[in-house]
């Protein structure tokens, strides 16, 4: 009896080191080289999304010369077959921005991913008014993932969604002109020897990707928007962290987000008048009163954050016109700048982005 029960014991001991050893995990050094990470599963091409790999599940490394894929394999034991390159590629492999047809956009919907032997493996996709070189909002999803790769500095690429020399409105001198022009001399908004007031305000966000190229994929000039920076690494840094949260602590696989920005903020010129604020002439680059965030799980479980783009005054807008507010997720840390809340997620996407029903 004692054997049988011993026995048993064992088994159960084989069957937990099993489960716990179902998986391998790519390192945090390995995320953070500059190879392009993808899987093919049943002949579907596409970038990996976590550092997780199943057993017995392959991943290849691929870099922008002629070389072949790296094939690394996830044995049973929690390792990889191979071992990682210990060089970094030479060439990396580029990303594709190309137009689709997507009747969520209203405008022109550009898809940002890896075309490799005919695929497209889509990292995310940006709604985007080329005439205002205006970001509507974008869509990404996001993956569980035990480590990130290190974020490094990167510069922002235009791909054609403005002129070179039109990006440089980003610039902080250039945004002191522009507010001087616009709402009158010595306005009392940006002064000439400060910090810059805005950030390139990402929609989705390099967070979002565990993966070093992922991360830089992000920073395109149709995917962001002017923010006010004391609000991007405000409560919008603290949106970005919960939906990274909500993954781990529901035990989602993945979740959808769509980000987008709504109205133009307007400021006092000297003159005493309120004026909707544009980074360039002829109403280019708006400045966004709010952004938003729509995050969904297929369980059909659904949120929407909402923040006022104002990182100057203290003054609360009220926002009961266009959203019900509601209790937010207890795990949502609010108490950044940035005036954020809640919405009912059906009523705010029907009242304001009605084109987004279904998608987020």
């Amino acid at each position: 009896m004692n054997d049988l029960k011993y026995l048993w014991i064992g088994l159960c001991l084989v069957c937990l080191l099993g489960n716990a050893r179902a998986s391998c995990y790519i390192n945090k050094g390995d995320l953070s080289s500059n190879y392009l990470f993808f899987s093919i599963e049943n002949g579907v091409y596409d970038i990996l999304h976590s550092d997780n790999v199943a057993t017995n599940h392959a991943v290849y490394l691929l870099c922008g010369d002629s070389r072949q894929p790296i094939q690394l394999v996830c044995q049973a034991n929690g390792l990889f077959k191979s071992q990682f390159p210990n060089v970094q590629c030479s060439k990396v492999f580029k990303t594709t921005v190309e137009m689709v047809l997507d009747p969520s956009c209203h405008y022109e919907m550009f898809r940002v991913g890896y075309k490799y032997q005919n695929h497209f493996m889509e990292v995310y996709r940006s709604c985007y008014d080329s005439l205002r070189y205006a970001a509507q909002f974008s869509v990404n999803k996001v993956y569980p993932s035990r480590n990130s790769a290190t974020r490094q500095p990167s510069s922002f690429t235009t791909d054609g969604a403005m002129t070179g020399s039109d990006a440089f409105a980003y610039f902080y001198s250039r945004i002191y002109q522009r507010f001087e022009n616009v709402l009158g001399p010595r306005q009392n908004y940006v002064k000439n020897r400060l910090p810059n007031l805005f950030d390139h305000g990402h929609l989705t966000p390099n967070g979002d990707y565990s993966f070093d190229q992922l991360q830089k994929s992000t920073n395109k000039l149709r995917n962001v928007v002017p923010q006010y920076s004391n609000v991007n690494i405000g409560n919008w840094k603290n949106i970005e962290a919960w939906v990274k949260r909500l993954l781990v602590n529901r035990n989602y696989d993945v979740l959808k987000v769509c980000t987008g920005a709504l109205g133009v903020h307007e400021l006092q010129a000297k003159s005493g008048m309120m004026t909707p604020m544009y980074l360039l002439d002829n109403n280019r680059i708006p400045i966004p009163k709010w952004m938003y965030k729509i995050v969904s799980h297929i369980s059909g479980q659904q949120w929407v954050v909402l923040t006022y783009n104002d990182g100057l005054t203290r003054t609360q807008p009220n926002p009961s016109s266009f959203c019900n507010i509601v209790r937010c997720d207890p795990d949502l840390n609010l108490r950044g700048v940035g005036f954020s809340i809640c919405c009912r997620p059906f009523d705010f996407i029907q009242k304001n982005v009605p084109h987004l029903t279904g998608v987020c």
